[in-house]
């Protein structure tokens, strides 16, 4: 390959990953409201001297309609005027804030806000209501307090933080509504959100005992904290979504998205059971209406007219004021494309407007949802572009998979593999679409099968590893496909999981091939002892593969001294172990010299120079200047690589983990430093494999021994792919975007931008990912290195191609597009990181080549060349 053509497809890569994450943005986040707008008066006096809401969180409409199970709930859905009402598609509680706030839905930002929640860009109900001197009192859920301003409320009492998810504070915030009630004067809008019910529902699900107890108990104090309510307030008591079985939500399923609701008192009329269930967006303008004050200006929802006490004409000014809301907020979001949509009542009696006014603004209403970024032209041409681009590469990985030194690579050979490549993704959505909206527990059961399938057919594979090699080199575009296909189609959770699986499983057969071949050691894979070392390494980072945050143990984490004792231990027996190594373990991408050279006093002291560097990261990053923490962060792998390339193998992965730590937190380094260990056995290993072409005991005539064997490269891809997956959830500290280092290059500046925060962010996942690579690729021949490296960039992009699907196919499940946005960003980052690894690779081969035919290298033999 020419040098330019390396180049260009690196920076191709780059710019992907760069266009794909602004795309993304752009669709994850919807842009600013129209400026223009501005709230407009209710034309009304207030119909309800105060109001009241009540959020029981997580109650689903079965169970509150169901007297076995909260009697005085039940009751009241009966006597009171009530209805099914029907939550966001994402149902989670920070969208229905917003629904109550702002009659906005919750789309795929509030992926983002239900986590790390900051104050709504839309004007709202309690600006307005603000605005018009109302006192306002809020006790609960921390969403009323992120995505409301706290200027807003004059009372306010959020949760306790910190407690575990099964810890009932029920009679915190009760205690809190109870002194709202005896405030002088007395908030005229008072909202109690009550999260423990949920959380229990978490806990132990929805249909267990210990829930349905708990739930039994709050009806009874519910029932004793509305009987304490003023006589004059209008209260609406509700639920924010549903659950499943299980106590999950979030996803558009109907168990999940329906919800109770009662209300009483002015202004509301009395008895009204309506058979249609109501929109969660309608709740703001009709609060808004209760007290007197402008709707939301950017509501998308209507009004629940019929619910007002008020006479027909009124009801039917109320219907068509909020259609004539809706229809200004139309124009001014769509454009002329709202122009062929009715924003006015006919002129009728009464309810026929009301009727029309209802059927009007539920077509502007689908409109607007239309017109969401997720759903827009630009964001299916993104994701037709992301597609485009992995089967491009596609091609690229059948072509360097299947190709031997001898053969040319059959191109027939493409459609299977690609048949397989797609049939893999077309399987992974629509198990994602599916699986979790199966009625009870069926969910959990086909994961836990699925995952159960993956591990036998590993553990299958790790029992009978020569049939496995002979099967793929048999048919090694397709099953290469397949095998690393299935590890990196999984659902992010399980792709730990099995990827545990995949690295542990390796290293203990491993260990049991160099056990038996002890007695005769040129015929082992590694020596025993390194063997341990692996296994140790691999058993080190079991944490990550079953849980999705707080991998390490207590000891570790309980107390900043403990963490700092293991973490600069770990970081000394990683230098000493590389100084104590013997010189003929060097990579073959090293200096022929270095391989024949014993430790030099030089490379002596700069690896412990390096180690001090180290060491002194987490005493001093806080107070060092952000100059001279970038600097050295920068400097100390440059120093790495600088020994890297005069040979000095034992000192570079020193400078690297030193560079890495200025920018770290300290727990990060315990996941780096064993993934890195790993990743240096692999290359072992694979060096043992390709010096005996894939197995040491076949006899020179075996096929097997000539050329590149694709099962050897099937495995290591594999194997990588496993490894920095782990690597980066272990990094992360958490599965999710919430466990970023949000602190990455802040050092001892007190204000940081969140450039520089972000630019550290990616420099260190990158390097580590990177040192990953090196490490397991240097100690190949340049035919290895080039078929590994080729792979690795399409397995990464093919995991790009794969997550962007997931976002836009299933992002009205919560969970589903939490799991990609956290995924998405480190895979855009391997892809990139895999892309330049396969340039340095070709372009490495081709001076090797070149030196080769000059007599400048004659340890590497001239076919590896090639």
């Amino acid at each position: 390959m020419p040098r330019w053509r390396a180049l260009a497809l690196v920076l191709l890569t780059a710019a992907l990953a760069a266009l794909h994450v602004v795309g993304v943005v752009r669709v994850a986040l919807p842009p600013p409201p129209p400026a223009e707008l501005a709230p407009v008066a209710a034309g009304h006096p207030p119909l309800a001297r105060r109001l009241v809401l009540v959020i029981v969180d997580g109650l689903r409409y079965d169970f509150g309609t169901d007297p076995s199970i909260v009697p005085q709930f039940a009751a009241e859905m009966r006597a009171r005027s009530s209805a099914m009402v029907i939550a966001g598609p994402v149902s989670m509680t920070s969208s229905a804030v917003l629904a109550y706030a702002t009659g906005q839905p919750g789309d795929l930002d509030q992926v983002v806000e239900n986590e790390t929640a900051h104050a709504t860009r839309w004007n709202h109900l309690f600006a307005n209501a603000r605005a018009a001197g109302l006192r306002l009192a809020a006790a609960g859920d921390m969403a009323w307090f992120t995505l409301i301003p706290a200027s807003v409320w004059d009372l306010a009492h959020p949760d306790p933080q910190g407690l575990a998810i099964d810890v009932d504070y029920n009679d915190e915030i009760l205690g809190a509504a109870y002194e709202f009630l005896r405030a002088d004067p007395l908030p005229d809008f008072m909202i109690f959100h009550f999260v423990s019910p949920d959380h229990q529902g978490h806990a132990h699900g929805v249909h267990s005992e210990a829930y349905r107890r708990h739930i039994r108990e709050f009806d009874d104090k519910l029932g004793r904290l509305l009987a304490a309510l003023p006589a004059d307030a209008t209260v609406f008591v509700t639920s924010d979504h549903g659950a499943a079985d299980d106590g999950k939500h979030g996803s558009d399923t109907p168990l999940m998205r329906r919800s109770p609701l009662y209300a009483y008192g002015p202004g509301i009329v009395a008895g009204l059971h309506p058979d249609e269930p109501i929109d969660q967006l309608d709740l703001a303008a009709t609060f808004a209406h209760l007290l007197g004050v402008p709707s939301p200006a950017h509501g998308e929802g209507h009004v629940l007219a019929r619910w007002l006490d008020v006479p027909p004409e009124t009801r039917a000014a109320i219907a068509c004021g909020e259609l004539e809301r809706l229809g200004r907020y139309a124009r001014a979001e769509l454009g002329a494309e709202a122009a062929g949509l009715e924003s006015s009542c006919p002129d009728a009696d009464p309810e026929a407007r009301v009727d029309a006014a209802r059927a009007r603004a539920t077509a502007l209403a689908g409109r607007l949802v239309e017109a969401q970024p997720a759903d827009s032209p630009a964001a299916w041409l993104m994701m037709a572009v992301t597609v485009g681009a992995g089967l491009l590469l596609a091609y690229a990985w059948t072509v360097g998979l299947a190709a031997r030194t001898d053969e040319g690579a059959p191109g027939p050979r493409f459609v299977p593999s690609l048949g397989v490549a797609l049939a893999l993704v077309a399987v992974a959505v629509v198990l994602t679409r599916s699986v979790e909206n199966l009625p009870g527990t069926w969910p959990n059961g086909v994961r836990i099968a699925l995952l159960a399938a993956g591990n036998v057919a590993m553990a299958v594979t790790f029992a009978l590893p020569r049939r496995f090699f002979a099967a793929v080199d048999r048919r090694a575009p397709e099953l290469g496909v397949l095998v690393v296909g299935v590890l990196a189609a999984t659902h992010a959770r399980h792709t730990l999981a099995e990827c545990f699986v995949l690295v542990a499983g390796s290293a203990l057969v491993v260990l049991v091939w160099a056990w038996r071949r002890r007695r005769t050691p040129e015929r082992a894979p590694l020596s025993v002892g390194r063997a341990v070392l692996g296994l140790a390494c691999a058993v080190a980072i079991w944490p990550i593969g079953i849980r999705e945050g707080d991998y390490w143990s207590p000891w570790l984490t309980g107390s900043r001294a403990a963490g700092l004792a293991g973490v600069l231990g770990l970081m000394a027996l990683f230098t000493l172990e590389r100084l104590v190594r013997p010189a003929a373990s060097a990579p073959l991408g090293t200096a022929p010299s270095a391989r024949r050279v014993p430790l030099r006093a030089a490379e002596w002291a700069m690896a412990l120079g390096l180690l001090a560097a180290a060491c002194a990261a987490p005493f001093l990053r806080s107070s060092t200047p952000g100059a001279v923490g970038l600097t050295l962060a920068l400097a100390l792998p440059a120093v790495g690589m600088w020994s890297w390339a005069r040979g000095g193998w034992r000192a570079a992965p020193v400078g690297w983990l030193a560079g890495y730590a200025w920018v770290a937190r300290d727990l990060e380094i315990v996941a780096l430093v064993l993934t890195w260990v790993l990743a240096e056995l692999a290359g072992e290993v694979a060096r043992r494999l390709e010096q005996s072409r894939g197995d040491p005991a076949a006899p020179a005539t075996d096929p097997a021994r000539r050329g590149v064997r694709p099962a050897l490269v099937v495995v290591l891809v594999a194997f990588v792919f496993a490894l920095t997956y782990l690597q980066r959830a272990g990094v992360n500290t958490h599965i999710d975007f919430t466990g970023i280092d949000w602190a990455a290059g802040t050092f001892g500046d007190t204000e940081t931008t969140w450039t520089r925060i972000g630019a550290v962010n990616v420099g260190k996942y990158m390097l580590a990912r990177g040192v990953v690579y090196g490490l397991c690729l240097a100690p190949l021949g340049p035919l290895y290195r080039r078929r590994v490296a080729l792979g690795l960039v399409v397995v990464e992009l093919g995991r790009v191609v794969l997550l962007t699907l997931l976002l836009f196919l299933c992002k009205s499940s919560f969970w589903t597009s939490f799991r990609v946005l956290g995924d998405l960003p480190h895979a855009l980052m391997a892809a990139v990181v895999a892309t330049i690894a396969c340039a340095v690779v070709v372009l490495g081969a081709r001076r090797v080549a070149q030196a080769g035919a000059g007599g400048g290298l004659s340890a590497v033999p001239a076919a590896e060349s090639r």
